[in-house]
Order: structure tokens, then sequence, then C-alpha cells
């Protein structure tokens, strides 16, 4: 159906409105007859045509489409039937109507002229009723012109109009077979285009399929190849860090290329691009010239192709001191002439190693050649090892006892008993000592004192028992031996100062029976410590020796010389005038000061301080008869020196100022005064300080900074020391708990203890007073302890110790060596450390004796499980020779002088930093 512009649409509603108004009045005319009736009824519905034809061009009433070639033939035949029942009609207007129906159904059917026809059709019919009705005189060849035209117009409004649309039926036929053709041709291409797109799915489809298993297997080739990868790196990083943690540095030399790589010491030997020898020479700068020649001949040997795999040991110098290296290398390559192409190997840094094996050398010289018995069992008490001095004193061949158990050996009746009850005290406190009866291998018994320690492992469970014997039998010449050390001084082989003691009270005790007075005389040697400054200690002890030996040539026989301190001599006069006295001491005094002392290339010539005190002239008391000559010494030496003072009553004075120093002491304690310095001690295997020493200062209001050995000894005779020492110990716990809490570290402190204190009933409650109110760890607090508070009564003082040991804390014996010294004590005391006294510090860089001294202690130290410190070292060469002799740790000037909180505090947040 063609598209109705808008002009054409109100041109066909008119029409057929006319029409129907027309028929209307058609229809009041001849409304008797029932056929015009009828067909007037059948116009009237047929004037909603063009209201069909519009919804049908809008799309709202499809279905028309297909009934509308019809509607020209059925509106033809209506108009047909109500023109001849119509009685205004001519017979020419029927003809007419009929040509015009005829005309209507030939042409617009096939010409699709019957939209136009039927607007012009209506038209036509109603102008010929109003004519026919007006004028019914008019003509038929009227009527039939008037409709010729109307119809010529018509059929030319629908030709010219729309001609587009006149198509004849072979053009429709062509066309339908065109159609037809193309929809043939569409379907066979939709066909083919849905099998093409059921094969490109499937062909897409499979190719997705592969290129996932392609992707899947890419992968995993790239998650394997990065497995790899990272394995590589890891397996790179471990042996890299491997080797950095083995300390080794591993040699690459291509000799041809003149390339030589040394890892891990490219400070020391550096990468070098050098021919061979060059590389060789390069080395001599820092090889030790005894080692160079040896390390040289074995690189030439293996660049020569003499040797395939070598080892060299040899020194360098690194940072000022020599460091043991030890080289091992392999030539992998060789050229034409068997010369070495290319050598590899490792280098590594053995100096602990060497150390070691020097420390275990001297410790396996010190155990074959002890004279004490030497033992070590295993976990089953089965001789593992024993020395020579141990086969000495039992009798037993050494393949005789390895392997056996220890009641095996013995051969005693009571060993099965005595060694299941020694052995359940080891198993219970770790350690046992007592004598034992044991029998030789040829049948005679012997006294036998044994001390076992238990060694255990680093589960607590017993790994070995190392034990001491010796022969009680030969004790005797032993105890005169250590009676003699005891009672005798073993520089001078005078009387020392506690056989001294006895001889005063032998004297008091012959003037309270006898009626004998008696003199003391105390000489001291003026700047003393001047002569050690100058000439060293070897110097000083050979003028000790010198004036011991004037002074004796210089007394009677009844007379009782003693060496009472470092250069204080004494003795004891049986006289009673004044001016006896006197005499003596002058004698002793020109003896000592009128002749020079000859000192290998030097001469010196010595003053003296002399004082004299008697009794029953000046007191009756032995103590007061000693301070009081040592007040005659203090008031001489007060004077100037070189000169001798008798005790008198001007002399209460200056014990009267004593007496003040011991009142203002008092007052000090209530008043404050009193602080704690702290000298630190360098740890040197760590370069730290992780302990120091408390030491009490006086800071007097008037006098200022009181040093200690003004009023120590005061505060020892007087009974203060107790005090002051419970004020250090307090003040060295709080503060090193603060500076613990303050986040320094594990400090731990030492603090001196006397002998009188050792001997108080109430120390072990003051010490665990001052830990608990402080919180320190016990195991962070020393006391140390003079050799001569240790000396008194051994087995009391062992006891008193483990007691203390018992809370935590540690002991340690300061100025080890000086005095009472040997294993002898060293065995029954429970001591953690030795403190090697300054005395063999001092110079020890120019002394190979104090160093022989000063390694056999650290050897016994090491020996014993205890930590070794020196104390007074002054300079940098006494440092590193400590630090080569095995020493733990180091105290001196040169480390720090003793410092008051504050300082100390701000060296220990330098270090921190």
């Amino acid at each position: 159906m063609p598209q109705l512009t808008m002009f054409e649409r109100v041109a066909f509603y008119a029409a057929w409105l006319i029409s129907a108004f027309v028929w209307l009045l058609h229809f009041e005319a001849s409304a008797s007859s029932s056929v015009s009736l009828i067909s007037n009824v059948l116009l009237v519905l047929l004037a909603g045509f063009p209201l069909a034809v519009s919804f049908s061009q809008s799309g709202r009433f499809d279905a028309f489409t297909h009934i509308e070639p019809f509607i020209p033939v059925v509106i033809s035949i209506v108009w047909s039937f109500g023109v001849f029942n119509s009685p205004n009609l001519s017979s020419d207007s029927v003809t007419v109507f009929v040509l015009l129906a005829l005309l209507n159904i030939l042409l617009g059917r096939p010409y699709g002229l019957h939209l136009w026809l039927g607007i012009s059709a209506p038209i036509l019919v109603s102008m010929n009723y109003l004519m026919l009705t007006a004028e019914p005189s008019l003509s038929a060849a009227t009527m039939t012109m008037a409709n010729v035209l109307l119809i010529g117009m018509g059929i030319h409004l629908g030709v010219v109009d729309r001609g587009p649309q006149r198509r004849s039926s072979a053009t429709k036929k062509a066309n339908a077979q065109e159609l037809a053709q193309l929809r043939y041709e569409k379907n066979r291409l939709n066909n083919a285009l849905m099998n093409t797109e059921k094969a490109l799915d499937q062909k897409i489809k499979q190719r997705t399929a592969e290129l996932e298993r392609a992707n899947l297997q890419l992968n995993q080739q790239v998650e394997l190849r990065k497995s790899v990868s990272d394995a590589l790196v890891k397996s790179q990083t471990r042996l890299t860090q491997a080797i950095e943690a083995s300390n080794l540095g591993l040699i690459d030399w291509e000799i041809a290329e003149g390339r030589y790589y040394q890892s891990n010491f490219h400070e020391l030997f550096g990468d070098k691009e050098l021919s061979s020898q060059e590389v060789i020479e390069s080395l001599k700068r820092i090889v030790h010239p005894d080692d160079y020649q040896t390390l040289r001949d074995t690189l030439n040997d293996a660049l020569q192709g003499n040797t395939v795999d070598y080892q060299v040991q040899f020194r360098v110098c690194e940072e000022r001191d020599w460091h043991w290296m030890e080289e091992s290398g392999r030539v992998v390559e060789l050229d034409d002439d068997r010369h070495a192409r290319r050598i590899m190997g490792t280098r590594r840094d053995i100096q602990h190693e060497v150390q070691r094996n020097e420390e275990v050398r001297l410790a396996k010289s010190v155990f074959d050649h002890t004279s004490e018995g030497v033992f070590v069992l295993d976990h089953q008490q089965r001789f593992l090892s024993v020395n020579t001095a141990y086969t000495k004193i039992t009798g037993n061949e050494l393949d005789t006892i390895l392997g056996q158990a220890l009641l095996d050996v013995s051969e005693t009746p009571q060993a099965t008993q005595v060694y299941k009850q020694v052995f359940e005290t080891l198993h219970e406190k770790g350690q046992w000592q007592g004598e034992l009866l044991e029998r030789r291998r040829h049948g005679d018994y012997f006294s036998q004192w044994t001390q076992i320690n238990v060694i255990r492992d680093e589960r607590g469970g017993i790994k070995y028992y190392a034990g001491l014997i010796s022969n009680m039998s030969d004790h005797k010449e032993v105890d005169e031996k250590l009676d003699y050390l005891l009672n005798y001084d073993s520089l001078t082989r005078l009387a020392n100062r506690t056989q001294f003691q006895n001889q005063l009270h032998r004297a008091l005790v012959r003037y309270q029976t006898d009626d004998l007075p008696f003199a003391l005389v105390v000489l001291d040697i003026d700047r003393f410590k001047h002569v050690n400054n100058s000439f060293g200690y070897e110097a000083s002890d050979r003028l000790l020796q010198l004036v011991a030996e004037r002074l004796s040539n210089s007394i009677q026989r009844v007379d009782v010389l003693a060496r009472i301190g470092g250069n204080e001599f004494a003795c004891i006069v049986a006289c009673s005038p004044t001016f006896q006295v006197r005499k003596f001491a002058e004698r002793l005094f020109h003896s000592l000061t009128e002749k020079p002392y000859r000192l290998g290339e030097h001469e010196l010539v010595l003053s003296c301080s002399v004082g004299i005190a008697m009794l029953p002239e000046h007191t009756n008391d032995i103590e007061t008869l000693r301070r009081f000559g040592a007040l005659a010494v203090q008031k001489a030496k007060y004077h100037g020196g070189n000169q001798i003072q008798m005790f008198d009553e001007s002399l209460k004075t200056f014990s009267r100022e004593r007496l003040e120093i011991e009142k203002e002491l008092r007052s000090a304690l209530m008043n404050d005064e009193l602080e704690v310095h702290y000298q630190p001690k360098l740890d040197l295997k760590e370069g730290l300080i992780l302990s120091y020493e408390a030491l009490i200062r006086w800071r007097h209001p008037e006098r200022g900074l009181v040093s200690p050995q003004e009023f120590v000894e005061i505060a020892e005779e007087n009974g203060l020391i107790s005090d002051l020492g419970a004020f250090v110990l307090y003040a060295a716990c709080q503060q090193t708990k603060a500076w613990q809490d303050q986040g320094f570290g594990d400090l731990s402190v030492s603090v001196n203890l006397s002998p009188r204190q050792l001997l108080e009933p109430h120390l072990k409650s003051i010490i665990i007073e001052s830990i608990a109110e402080s919180g320190l760890d016990p195991q962070y607090l020393e006391l140390e302890l003079t050799e001569s508070a240790l000396k008194e009564d051994i087995q009391g003082v062992s006891e008193r110790l483990s007691d203390l040991r018992d809370i935590g804390i540690k002991v340690s014996v300061d100025d080890f060596g000086t005095g009472y010294s040997s294993l002898s004590y060293l065995r029954h005391l429970p001591v953690d450390t030795l403190k090697i006294d300054r005395e063999f510090i001092t110079n020890i860089e120019l002394s190979k004796e104090q160093q022989a001294i000063t390694k056999a202690i650290v050897v016994l130290g090491s020996s014993l499980d205890l930590k070794v410190v020196a104390e007074g070292a002054e300079n940098e060469a006494q440092l590193d020779l400590l630090r080569e002799l095995g020493c733990d740790y180091v105290q001196g000037y040169y480390v720090s002088k003793p410092l008051g909180k504050e300082a100390m505090q701000v060296l220990l947040q330098q270090q921190s930093q």
C-alpha cells in the first residue's frame, strides 16, 4: 500500500465525506425503497474506508493490506446497485455509471489506480447526481464528457503522481522471480554463513584450547625457571654467607692474564693485576719477615708446577698487630710448559686457632708438670686422663688405669662405700673435697687429699669429673714451706706482718711475766714510689733486698726485724732507757742513709722516716703501740722525712686530728657527704665496658674531695668500715640497676670487701637487703677481697664465701700474686675472678718475667674456669700485651680513671651510640 501524503489524505477524506453527504440526501429522497435503503446504508458504512486506510498506513491495522485490492470491486458494485435503483437517473446515466464501474474494476486492479479512482469516482457520482437532480434535461453526451474529464484527471493523477507504482504483471513476475532468487541466495548464504560460523566456532574453540595448553605449559616453564632462578640465588646467597661466616678468603690467580683476586681480605691483600713474581713481591710488605721466605718458596713451587696442592701458614700485619693466616691452594690449569696457568684456593685467619693451640699446649704443660695429681673421669667414672704426678703419687701406670673405673683402680676395702658417698655429694653439690686413705699397687697405704668437681654439659647432665690429689704424707715438707711463706717475706726473707704481729704479742707476754720492756721502731723509705717510676719494679725489689741486708746487719740476734709493708720495715728492741732506743734507731737510720745503693749503672741515696713508740712508757696495749709508731712515722714524713721521730704528747694532737677525721667521717655518713665513683673495666674480647669497680669518695665541705687513703684506714681501725661498705654496696646496686633500666646493657659492679667486713655476722643480710631494694639480679654483683683477707682463716672464709655465693653473687680475689697466693687456697675457696695486682702490670711491656708471671696467672685462671682482670694498665702497649696474654678484662687509667656517676653515665651513653 503506498504511503499517503498529507494532501492525499485530506483529499481522500473530503471525497468520501461529500459522497456520504450526497448519498444521505439520496437516502432521504428514496427512503421508501428498501433496495435504495440497503445500498445507501452500505455506502454510508463504506464512508469509513478512509479511516481504515489511515490505520493501515500508520501500521495499526496491517491485515487491511490483504483485502485492499478487492475494495474497488466492492465499491463499483455498490455504486452500480445504487444507480440502477435511482429513479432520477436516466438510462444514459446508468450506462455511464456502469462504464465507470467497469473501468474502475479493469484499471484499478492491474495498475493500482484504485486509490485515485476511489477519490474521483465518488466525486464523479456525486456530481452526476447533483446535475441530474438539478438539471434532468442534460443530455447523456454532456454527462459523458464531464465524466470523461473527471476520469482522465483521476487517471492522470494516478499515473503521473504514482507512476513508479505502475508495474506490469511481467515486471511483477520478474521481480517475484528475482525476489525468489534473492531469497534463495539469502537462504544459501545464511546456511553457508551458519556453517562457517559453526566451523569458525569449532576452530576458535580448538585454537583456544591449544592456546590454553600452550599458556599452561608456558606458565609452568616460567614457574620452573623462576624456582630454578630463586634456588640459584638462594644457593649463591648461602654460599656467599657461608664463605663470609667461615672467614674464608677465596683465591683465584690467573697467572697468564696477570689477575690475582682475593675475597674477604681485599683491604689486606687487594685485587691485583700483576705478574706472578710481582704478586709474590707485593706480599712482602705485609708478611712477617720470618715467614715470607717460606711463603715465597711454597708459591714458587706451585708456579713452577713442582706441586699440585700446597698449604702454608704465615703471619701478616693487620692494624699494627701480627695475625696468623693459612693459605691452601691447588694448581687447576697448566700451560704447555707444565707451569701453572691458574691457581685456586682459600685463605683463612687462624689467629684464634693458633692462640687456642698455644693455650692448650701451655695448659697441657701445666697439666703435665704440676706437682699435684690431676685426673679426669667420664660420666661413668672411668679414667680418661691423668698426669704424671698422679701416677707417681698413686703408683699406678698410665696404661693400666685409662678406661678403668675409679672403684676398680682403688684397692682399699672401704672404697665402694666411701666413693658412693663421694659421688652422692658430687651429684648433689657439684664438688667434694676431703682426705682419703688409698693403697698403692705395691701394697703400702698413704693419706691422699682429694678434690673433685663436676663438669656438666649444656643440658645440665654430668659430662666429666675433674679431680686433684696430693700426698698428705708429703705435706710436712709442704707445711714447712707454707709456714715459711705465711711468716716470712719471700723477697727480703725477713719476717712478714703476720710473724711480726705474733712477735709483738710474745714481747708483750714477756713484759707481763718478766717485766721486760721493749720498743717498736718503724722505718719507712721516703719517696719510694719515685724509685718505682724511675727504675721499675725489678730495681725496686732489688733495692728492698739491699735495705733488708743492711738492717739485718745492724741489729742483734735477739731483735726482731720485719717487712710490714711495701717500703715499710719494723723492729722490736728489747731495751728500756729512751736514749738506748734512740741510739739503736739512729744506727738503723745511718745504715740506710749514709752509703749509696748501686742499682745496675746507677747509684741511689735513700732517705727514710723513723718512728719510735715504747711499751710501757707510751702505752701497755699492742694495737696502740703500733698506732703510736705509725703516728710517729707520719709526723716525721709531715716534717719532710729523713728524720727520727719519738712518740710524745705532741703527737697526741696529731692523733686527735685523726680522731677529728673519724668524727667528721661519722658526720659525713649522716650528711650525705660520701659518694661513689666508678672505675670502668674494659672487656678485651668485646671491646666494651661491661663492668666497673665501685670506689668510695668523701666530698668534704671544706677540704673538697678527700682521697680514701686518708680515711679508709681510720675507718678500718674504728669499725666505721662496715658502715662505709654498706653505703657503697647499697649505692652501687641502686645505680647499676638504674643504668641497666636505661638500656646500657647487663652491667656488673664489683664492691671491695675489707677483712673486717668479711667477719661481720650481718654481712649476708646487708647484701640481700641491698639487692632486694635495688632490684638488681645477684649475678651482676661481685665482691672483691684481698689476699690478706683470705689467708687469715681459710676454712672459715671458704664457708662464708660459699654462703654468699649461694645468693648468686660472684667473688673476686684482689691484688692476686702479691701475698699468700697459690693453688693451696684457690682450690679451697669459691672464687670466680682473679685480679692481677698492678705491680705485675706496671712496665710489663719491658719485663719478660712480669709477662711470664701474668701469663701463668691467666693459664691458672683458665684451668680453674676463672676470669682474669689486669689492673693498672697505663698505656696502649700494655693493653695490647694483656690482650695477647689472654686477660679477660683490663682496668687502669689508660681505660679510664674513677668517674662520678654523671661522668660514668656519659661514658656509657657514648658507648651505646
